[in-house]
This record gives structure tokens, C-alpha cells and sequence, in this order.
């Protein structure tokens, strides 16, 4: 009697682990018109990667008069895109200068509308729930 193939399921699993909370996921990244409050955009990627990566492999379009503004995980943005901000970070061993903690209150308080978009989401379980269709339709 021929033996059976095994199952290799495991193996596609495994790019999709996130690899710090052992589960399988796709992480989303969405473009949020702040006017509005419209998402433009969606890019979907493996729950491992990287948040900038993912950025740089959706390859979005963005006009150069567009402010970008982005969070810690987006180091790096100013060198694509010239009017994009992204918050201070503190001096290995020192203290951020008062003006640097002003200006990334400023920013946190304008991003806070994307950020209420994506909780809204989470609340519609658009996000948040289990995705049970096939990967390649996600996004």
C-alpha cells in the first residue's frame, strides 16, 4: 500500500507566526485621511513584519504635499518622503529636551485621529476578530 503524503500546513503557518505571542496573524496598515477621517489606503502583511517594512513592499503612492505622520516603528520615513513626522526619541542615557516633548504631544495629538479609526474598526470586529477566509483575499 503507498504511503500517504503528510500534510505540510505547519510549514506555510510558520510565516505567519508573529513569533512573540505564538499566534498567526496579518497585520494591517491603514492611510487615514485625517479631514474626514476616510482610510485611503490598506496595506496587509505577514504578522512578523515589520511595520516600516511593510510600508516600504505596499509601495503606496503619496503626493509630495501630503504631511506623513507616523509613529516610533516608522524610523526612516523622512528619507522617502520629505513632509513626514515622526516623534522624538530620547538620548541613550539622557532626557528629551522640553521643545522635543512639546512637539511630540503636538504630534501625538493630531495622529490620535487615526488611531480612533482603527479602534473603530476593532470595535466593528473588522480588525479584531478571525479571519477565516484565504490569505491572499485578506486584503
Amino acid at each position: 500500500m503507498p504511503r500517504r503524503a503528510r500534510w505540510n500546513g505547519h510549514k506555510k503557518q510558520g510565516r505567519y507566526s508573529n513569533g512573540k505571542k505564538r499566534r498567526h496573524t496579518r497585520k494591517a496598515q491603514l492611510i487615514v485621511d485625517q479631514a474626514n477621517r476616510q482610510i485611503l489606503c490598506a496595506a496587509v502583511g505577514k504578522g512578523r513584519e515589520h511595520d516600516f517594512q511593510l510600508f516600504k513592499r505596499s509601495k503606496i503612492r503619496r503626493a509630495t504635499s501630503i504631511e506623513c505622520l507616523g509613529d516610533r516603528g516608522y524610523q526612516g520615513l523622512q528619507k522617502r518622503h520629505a513632509r513626514s513626522r515622526i516623534p522624538q526619541k530620547k538620548p541613550r542615557g539622557g532626557q528629551l529636551r522640553t521643545r522635543d516633548r512639546h512637539g511630540n504631544r503636538i504630534l501625538a495629538s493630531q495622529r490620535v485621529v487615526c488611531t480612533h479609526v482603527i479602534g473603530k474598526l476593532k470595535v466593528c470586529k473588522i480588525l479584531a476578530d478571525h479571519y477565516r477566509n484565504c490569505r491572499r483575499r485578506c486584503g
